[in-house]
C-alpha cells in the first residue's frame, strides 16, 4: 500500500451557509478542519472537533453540522465514543457535561457538571462494559447508566480525590486504568468506591491510551512508545516517532502515527498499512468493512478507501475559533483570530485573518500578508474600490487589493514613509523596535481619508490621505508616548474618539478638516473628573456612533453616552449621561456591574452590547428597556466572555464573538432605505404548519406597518425595525388569523413613500 494516489474531494455541507436562518435562529460558525475523535452509526459518519460535531451521510452525500446551535448542549468536547450496544453515541465536555447522541435525539447529562467537587471536573475518555459506560475523569472514575441517564457510583483513587485517570479498561476480573502516577488495578468484584481497593502497578509515570489486545493489552507512553502489559509488569514493544493513538479494531491493534497507518503484527512488530503525507495527524481511526476513516488533526474527517485514495470531508468554517475582534462590511464579515494580550502585549497570533461572504470561508495565512508576514492582526476595515486594511500589532498597517478571487497583499505600512510622518516605536535602525508600529484603531473619515491610533510614540493619532500621503499628529492633552491607544470611531462632526488603555479615559480630537497640522486643531481628554468627562470609568473597552450621531462609551462600570458630541469641544464643562432604569424598586443606571466589551448597532438603531462575563443584552434605540438577554445558559451563546460584534446590515444577522468561537443570531433590524425598494415578503404564502416570524424587508427606514385584510378591516399596526417589519401572524389580541390574503402598508414618517404587499397566510 505504499504507492498511493491521493484522490482530494472538498465537500460542503448541503445546509450552505449562503441559505438564510429564520429570524430569532442562531447559526454556529466554528472550525472544523481539526479531528478529534470518529464514529460510525446508523450508516452515518461522525467526526468530533475540538468545538462541534458533523456526519457525513453517505446515500445523499452530505454533511450535517451539529452544535450548541443546534442541539448540542456544550462546546469543548473532550471526547466522543461510539456504544455499539446500545447503538448510541456519548459526547462529553471539558466541563464533565455529558450529552447522548441517539438517532435524531439528543439527551443531556449534566449531573457531574453539576457536583460540587473540588479541583477541574474534566472526563478523558470513555470505556463501555456491561450497558454501562465507565468514563475517566480528572478525578477519579465514574459509572453511569446509560439506560436511566443516571450515576452509578464514583471510584477515587486515592484519599484526596485528586488522581486523574486518562484511560481505562477491563482486563480478566478487574479494572486497569491509566494515570500519570502509572496504572492502577481493582478487581470488579471489590467495593471500588473504597480507594483502599485500588492499588498501583508503580510503572512508569503519565500511562495513557489503555487498548486489548487478545489476551494482553498495550498503553503508550511518553507519546512515542507503545508497552504491553503484563503481570504488573510493563515491557517494552516498539518505538514509533510522532505516535498518535493506538486502537484496537476487531482484534488488532491499529497505529496512528504522523503520515502512517501501521498495524501490530503478532510477533508485535509494525506492518505499515498506509504511508502519506496526506495524513497529518490521526487522532482516531475506525474501519468499515474496507474503508478506513480518519480523525485528522488538520484534514477533519479522511477516508482511505479500499482503491487506496484519500478523501477529505469537511463543512464551511473559519480556521480557528480564536476571534480578537470582528468588521461587517458590504455583505462580509471579517476576523481577525488574534491580536493582543489583556497587558497589551503581542498575542503571537500567527493565524492571518478570515472572511465570509454570505456563502463561503476564505483566508489568508500569515505568510501571505507581506515578504515578513504580520502577525496579531487588530483591526480589519474594508475602503474604497474593495481595498483591505488591516491593523497590527508590531507590524503596522497592512493594505491589501480587492478582486473578484479574494484579496491579495498591496503594500505594507510599517516603516517611515516618504514623508517621514508615521512614526515607529524605535527611529533607531539598531534598535529591535526600528519599523515597528502597533496599531489598534482604524477608521475612515467623512473625506474618505484613513485615520489610526498608534502606542507608545509621540504622535499617536495617524492620517493617510486620498492621496496615500501620511501625517500623524500629536495629542496636547494627552502623553501618548508611554500608552497603549485602543479603538478609533469618527462622529458626524469628523472628529476622532479613542480610548486610552489601561483605564485613563479617552480623547477627542478635531483637525477642522484641514489637511495639515495647524493652530485650530484641538483636542480633549475625557476621564470621570465632572464637567471633564463624567465617565462612569477611566477604563474604556468599547466606542460606537449610533444612528443619530450620538456615542457610545462601553466601560467597566457599564455605559454612557454622550448625546451632543459637537459640543465637546465647544463647551466649558462636557459629561457623558448614564441611562437610568427603574429595577425593583431602585433606580440605577443600565448594566451600571459590567464590563462592556462590545457595541453594535443594528438597522433599527437598538444596542447590542457584548460583556465580559454576562453574554449579550439588547437594549432599545434609547437604552431605556431591555429586550433581550442571552447567556450560555439560556441560550445557545457559546461562552458569557463576548470579544467583539459585528452586524451584515442587509441580512440582520449578528454574529458574536466569544472566548469560545463565532456564532451568529437572526436579527429582525435591518437597515432601511429613503425609499421602498424590492419589498419581500417572507414566507410567502405561509403554510399552515409554519408558526414563525413573517419578514417585510426593503422598508423605508422606521416605517409605520399596518396590516389589513382584503376588506380593509385593521388587524396589526406597529413600527418596522429599520428596513424589515416582522409580523407574528396575529391580531392585536394575540390570536392566530384566518387563512387569507392581508395587505401590508407601509409608510414614512411624512406619508410621502408607500408601499402595499400582499400575504398568502393558511391555517
Amino acid at each position: 500500500m505504499n504507492n498511493l494516489v491521493l484522490f482530494l474531494i472538498s465537500i460542503t455541507s448541503i445546509s450552505a451557509f449562503g441559505q438564510g436562518v429564520e429570524i430569532g435562529q442562531w447559526r454556529d460558525y466554528l472550525p472544523y478542519e481539526s479531528g478529534q475523535f470518529v464514529a460510525k452509526m446508523d450508516n452515518k459518519i461522525y467526526l468530533a472537533t475540538e468545538s462541534s460535531i458533523f456526519y457525513y451521510q453517505a446515500d445523499n452525500q452530505s454533511i450535517n453540522r451539529i452544535s450548541k446551535a443546534n442541539g448540542l448542549s456544550d462546546v469543548d468536547i473532550s471526547v466522543m465514543k461510539k456504544d455499539s450496544e446500545n447503538n448510541l453515541i456519548i459526547v462529553a465536555y471539558q466541563n464533565a457535561n455529558i450529552d447522548i447522541i441517539n438517532g435524531d435525539k439528543i439527551e443531556n447529562i449534566s449531573d457531574i457538571k453539576r457536583a460540587s467537587i473540588l479541583g477541574v471536573k474534566s472526563i478523558n475518555n470513555i470505556t463501555f462494559y456491561q450497558k454501562d459506560a465507565y468514563l475517566s475523569c480528572s478525578f477519579g472514575i465514574v459509572r453511569l447508566d446509560i439506560q436511566k441517564k443516571e450515576i452509578k457510583s464514583t471510584y477515587f483513587l486515592n484519599n484526596n480525590q485528586s488522581l486523574a485517570v486518562n484511560d481505562l479498561v477491563f482486563y480478566n476480573d478487574s479494572i486497569f486504568a491509566a494515570t500519570d502516577s502509572g496504572i492502577f488495578k481493582g478487581k470488579i468484584e471489590d467495593n471500588l468506591s473504597d480507594y483502599r481497593k485500588w492499588s498501583s502497578s508503580n510503572v512508569y509515570d503519565r500511562v495513557q491510551n489503555l487498548e486489548i489486545k487478545g489476551e494482553e493489552f498495550y498503553f503508550i507512553k511518553e507519546t512515542d512508545s507503545i508497552f504491553r502489559f503484563v503481570n504488573n509488569v510493563a515491557q517494552f514493544v516498539v518505538k514509533q516517532e510522532l505516535l498518535k493513538t493506538i486502537k484496537e479494531i476487531d482484534g488488532q491493534l491499529y497505529v496512528l502515527s504522523r503520515s502512517k497507518l501501521q498495524r501490530l503484527n503478532q510477533f508485535d512488530n509494525l506492518d505499515l498499512l498506509s504511508e502519506s503525507s496526506f495524513i497529518y495527524g490521526g487522532n482516531d481511526l475506525i474501519k468499515d468493512g474496507d474503508n478506513y476513516w480518519f480523525a485528522d488533526t488538520k484534514k477533519s474527517l479522511v477516508l482511505l478507501n479500499a482503491q487506496n485514495n484519500y478523501i477529505t470531508y469537511e463543512p464551511e468554517g473559519p480556521k480557528s475559533n480564536f476571534v480578537f475582534s470582528l468588521s461587517a462590511s458590504n455583505e462580509k464579515l471579517f476576523v481577525s483570530p488574534g491580536g493582543i494580550t489583556i497587558i497589551w502585549g503581542n498575542n503571537n497570533t500567527y493565524k492571518g485573518f478570515y472572511w465570509f461572504d454570505s456563502y463561503s470561508w476564505n483566508s489568508l495565512n500569515y505568510n501571505e500578508l507581506g515578504e515578513q508576514g504580520v502577525r496579531d492582526i487588530t483591526t480589519i476595515i474594508e475602503g474604497p474600490s474593495q481595498a483591505l486594511f488591516l491593523a497590527s500589532w508590531n507590524d503596522g498597517i497592512i493594505e491589501l487589493e480587492g478582486g473578484e478571487n479574494g484579496y491579495q497583499y498591496k503594500q505594507s505600512h510599517n516603516f517611515f514613509t516618504s514623508n517621514g510622518q508615521m512614526q515607529t516605536l524605535s527611529p533607531e535602525p539598531s534598535s529591535s523596535s526600528y519599523g515597528r508600529i502597533r496599531v489598534k484603531g482604524l477608521a475612515f473619515d467623512n473625506n474618505g481619508d484613513l485615520w489610526a491610533t498608534s502606542s507608545l510614540v509621540e504622535k499617536g493619532l495617524a492620517r493617510m490621505n486620498t492621496e496615500r500621503e501620511w501625517q500623524s499628529y500629536k495629542i496636547k492633552s494627552y502623553n501618548t508616548q508611554a500608552s497603549h491607544l485602543g479603538d478609533l470611531i469618527i462622529d458626524d462632526y469628523n472628529q476622532k474618539w479613542f480610548y486610552i488603555a489601561k483605564g485613563d479615559g479617552l480623547v477627542v480630537y478635531n483637525d477642522n478638516n484641514t489637511p495639515e497640522i495647524s493652530s485650530d486643531d484641538r483636542d480633549i481628554h475625557l476621564t470621570t473628573t465632572a464637567g471633564q468627562g463624567g465617565l462612569p470609568s477611566n477604563l474604556i473597552f468599547s466606542l460606537a456612533k449610533d444612528r443619530d450621531g450620538q456615542v457610545w462609551i462601553g466601560t467597566d462600570k457599564g455605559i454612557a453616552v454622550f448625546y451632543n458630541p459637537e459640543s465637546v469641544l465647544e463647551q466649558d464643562i462636557i459629561d457623558a449621561q448614564q441611562i437610568l432604569v427603574e429595577s425593583d424598586g431602585y433606580v440605577e443606571p443600565i448594566l451600571n456591574n459590567e464590563s462592556v466589551t462590545a457595541i453594535a448597532i443594528d438597522g433599527a438603531n437598538r444596542k447590542w452590547f457584548g460583556t465580559q462575563s454576562s453574554g449579550v443584552f439588547l437594549y432599545s434605540s434609547d437604552g431605556s428597556e431591555q429586550l433581550e438577554h442571552f447567556t450560555e445558559s439560556n441560550s445557545p451563546l457559546f461562552s458569557n466572555n463576548i470579544s467583539s460584534i459585528a452586524i451584515n446590515q442587509k441580512s440582520g444577522e449578528v454574529f458574536i464573538g466569544t472566548s469560545k468561537g463565532l456564532i451568529s443570531y437572526k436579527n429582525g433590524a435591518i437597515e432601511g432605505q429613503d425609499t421602498h425598494s424590492n419589498v419581500l415578503v417572507y414566507p410567502n404564502p405561509v403554510r399552515e404548519d409554519y408558526d414563525g416570524p413573517i419578514a417585510i424587508k426593503g422598508l423605508v427606514q422606521d416605517a409605520n406597518v399596518k396590516i389589513t385584510d382584503i376588506n380593509g378591516l385593521l388587524v396589526r399596526e406597529f413600527t418596522a425595525l429599520g428596513g424589515q417589519a416582522v409580523w407574528d401572524g396575529r391580531n392585536g389580541n394575540g390570536i392566530k388569523v384566518n387563512t387569507g390574503v392581508y395587505l401590508v402598508f407601509t409608510t414614512n414618517e411624512n406619508g410621502t413613500e408607500t408601499n402595499v404587499a400582499k400575504i398568502l397566510l393558511i391555517n
